[in-house]
């Protein structure tokens, strides 16, 4: 019991200190806050002064809009010294007499905007060159530059695409006494087309003889519906085929690919095919 007195007793002191302190300092807290009060105050009414000494901006109606607007074009038109001022008498127009004049004829510029034109783009002239229609032709004289230089090209070159409707009719009546080629004369057309310069169909019955004398040796099997490369392919196992082959290339490129032959070519080609003649015999 007596413990718990004395604690009391100690506690007692250290209450009356911090109540002691407390009242010290509540007059700086109160000052601190009656200045921050006084500031806003003082800024709420700054405030409301400039709002009160702000000019309010009148509201002006038509009529007397246009007229403040016919006192700024009169003051243009004042003079500048002093002297001068009784020099110049502004008069107001009545609306109804300045309507009425806007809407005659004789007073069109007035209500006539005078504004610079834009200049319109691509007024002013392109070269002729960047013009479509001149691009166009151009193109067309480029084209049909490069078609007629190939024609003229393959024309004079070796290559027969033009010539072919020259050699239809020789290959018609060439092909319908073909058929039998053990029936034909030989020696007597060969000379015909030596003497006539149709060397490509020369070609044709040098090679037709040479079928015609390997089926008479059994060298080969003979008949209409077979191809050159059939003939080929019976002749590889033998020592023929090498000397048959390039015979055949020649045959094929004089007479199916058109080919010009000329004399000399046709001798050499002609001269080829009796040597292979005679390794038959």
């Amino acid at each position: 019991m007596q413990q718990m007195h004395c604690k009391n007793r100690n506690i007692l002191p250290l209450k009356i200190s911090n109540w002691i302190i407390l009242l010290f300092f509540l007059p700086l807290f109160t000052q601190a806050q009656q200045q921050d009060s006084a500031r806003l105050l003082s800024t709420d009414l700054d405030s409301a002064r400039m709002v009160e000494t702000l000019p309010v901006q009148e509201e002006y109606t038509d009529e007397e809009a246009e007229a403040d607007g016919e006192k700024e074009e009169a003051r243009a038109f004042l003079p500048i010294w002093p002297g001068q001022t009784d020099s110049v008498e502004v008069r107001h127009l009545d609306p109804a007499a300045k309507k009425a004049q806007q809407e005659d004829d004789a007073f069109w510029y007035a209500n006539k905007s005078f504004k610079k034109e834009k200049k319109q783009k691509g007024s002013e002239r392109e070269p002729l060159i960047m013009h479509p229609a001149f691009q166009t032709i151009s193109w067309i004289v480029v084209v049909a530059g490069f078609i007629t230089f190939i024609i003229i090209f393959l024309s004079n070159s070796n290559v027969g695409i033009f010539r072919k409707n020259r050699y239809i009719g020789e290959m018609e009546n060439s092909e319908t006494d073909m058929d039998d080629i053990f029936a034909i004369n030989y020696q007597l057309e060969l000379d015909k087309a030596a003497a006539s310069g149709n060397y490509r169909f020369g070609v044709r019955l040098l090679y037709l003889r040479l079928l015609r004398n390997l089926a008479d040796r059994n060298i080969i099997n003979y008949t209409q519906d077979r191809t050159n490369f059939d003939y080929l392919a019976q002749l590889q196992p033998t020592g023929y085929y090498t000397d048959f082959f390039r015979l055949t290339r020649h045959y094929e490129y004089s007479w199916y690919g058109q080919f010009p032959l000329e004399q000399d070519k046709f001798i050499i080609i002609r001269k080829e095919f009796e040597n292979f003649d005679k390794r038959l015999y």
